[in-house]
C-alpha cells in the first residue's frame, strides 16, 4: 500500500507499507500525524497493479467568531431619505445601524501547539511580509522619480508582447500628459484608445478656463503626429448638458484572445506622483467584467450605468 498523508496542503507522511495476506484491520506501525487529507494506492503483491484507490479530506479545524451586539441607531440622512423614497427595505438597510463590541476568534483543532500545523500559517505570514514578490499592484509614492517611473510602468503594461490594445480612460488626460505618456510610447504598433471628459478648467493648472476645452490638446496631437503611434484614438466625452461624463480612472489591456484586464488608476496621468502618490490595482475578474462593459460603453459614446447618451466633442483622427 502507498500512502501519501497531508496537512493544509503540506505532505507529512508518503510511504509504502506491506500488508499481511488476509489482513482485514491494518494498523499503521509508525506514529501517526495530524493530517487533513488521506490518499491511498493498494496494489497486487508484485506491485505492478493498483486494485484499489482512495482520497479523502478530513475536517481538521473549526473556526469560531462571534460579537455582541449592544445596541442599534437610526440614521436619518440624505442617504437614508433617498434609499426610503426607492423602497421601504432599502430605507431600512441604510438608516439602521446595530453596534457590536469586538468580535472574537478561536477555533477547535486537532493540532498540538507548536506542532508543525500549528506554526506553518506564522511562517507563512512572515514569509510574505520579508520576501515580498513583484505585484500587479503598484504604490508610486510622491517624487520626479516616481513621475518618470508611473509612465514607464504604464507604458510597459501596454507595450508588452501580450497586450493586443489598451483603452485608458482618464477624465482629466490634457495635453500634458499626452507628452509625457503617449509620446513615450515605444512600439509603433500600440492600439490605443483615450476617453477623456475635458470641460472648461484646464486640467493642468486647475486655474485657467478655456471656452474650447479640446483647443490645447488639439494643439498637441497636431505638432506631434509625426512621431506619435499611428494606432491613436482620443475622444472627448461630455454629458448632454455639458457635465464631466466620468469620474472614475482606469487602464483596460486587452491580449491577444481578447481577454481583458483592467486596472482601476488612483488619480489622473496628469502629473501622477507629482502633486500626489499614485496607485494602481488590478481588479479581480467578476469586477474587471462589469468595470470593461462600461468602458467600452464610453468609447461608444454611452454611459451604460445611467442608461444616457453621451456627446463626443472632440475625436482624434479628425475626420
Amino acid at each position: 500500500m502507498h500512502l501519501i498523508l497531508r496537512s493544509k496542503g503540506s505532505v507529512v507522511r508518503d510511504r509504502i507499507y506491506t500488508i499481511p495476506k488476509d489482513t482485514t484491520i491494518f494498523t499503521l506501525p509508525d506514529n501517526i500525524v495530524a493530517f487533513s487529507q488521506i490518499e491511498a494506492w493498494l496494489f497486487t503483491e508484485d506491485g505492478h497493479t493498483a486494485l484499489h484507490y482512495e482520497n479523502h479530506n478530513l475536517v481538521q479545524e473549526i473556526g469560531i467568531s462571534g460579537g455582541i451586539v449592544t445596541g442599534s441607531k437610526i440614521i436619518k440622512d440624505k442617504l437614508s431619505e433617498k434609499a426610503a423614497g426607492k423602497s421601504k427595505l432599502l430605507g431600512k438597510q441604510a438608516e439602521l445601524v446595530k453596534t457590536s463590541s469586538l468580535g472574537s476568534m478561536s477555533s477547535v483543532t486537532l493540532f498540538s501547539k507548536g506542532s508543525w500545523p500549528d506554526i506553518k500559517p506564522l511562517i507563512k505570514n512572515r514569509v510574505k511580509r520579508f520576501f515580498v514578490t513583484p505585484k500587479v499592484d503598484r504604490w508610486f509614492s510622491k517624487g520626479i522619480e516616481n513621475e518618470i517611473e508611473v509612465i514607464k510602468h504604464i507604458r510597459d503594461l501596454v507595450n508588452s508582447r501580450k497586450s493586443k490594445r489598451a483603452i485608458l480612460v482618464d477624465p482629466f488626460f490634457g495635453y500634458d500628459a499626452l507628452q509625457r505618456f503617449v509620446l513615450r510610447i515605444e512600439s509603433s504598433d500600440t492600439d490605443l484608445t483615450i476617453i477623456t471628459s475635458l470641460g472648461s478648467e484646464n486640467p493642468d493648472s486647475h486655474t485657467e478656463k478655456t471656452d474650447d476645452p479640446n483647443a490645447l490638446i488639439q494643439k498637441t496631437l497636431h505638432e506631434f503626429s509625426d512621431i506619435m503611434i499611428s494606432d491613436l484614438q482620443v475622444l472627448n466625452v461630455r454629458t448632454r448638458k455639458g457635465t464631466q461624463a466620468f469620474h472614475d480612472r482606469y487602464l483596460c489591456i486587452y491580449d491577444r484572445e481578447d481577454n481583458a484586464n483592467v486596472y482601476l488608476l488612483s488619480n489622473s496621468i496628469n502629473k501622477a506622483s507629482g502633486n500626489w502618490p499614485f496607485c494602481m490595482t488590478l481588479l479581480a475578474h467578476d469586477v474587471a467584467h462589469r468595470a470593461k462593459k462600461y468602458i467600452e460603453g464610453l468609447c461608444d459614446g454611452k454611459d451604460i450605468e445611467s442608461n444616457q447618451a453621451l456627446e463626443v466633442t472632440y475625436k482624434w483622427p479628425e475626420e
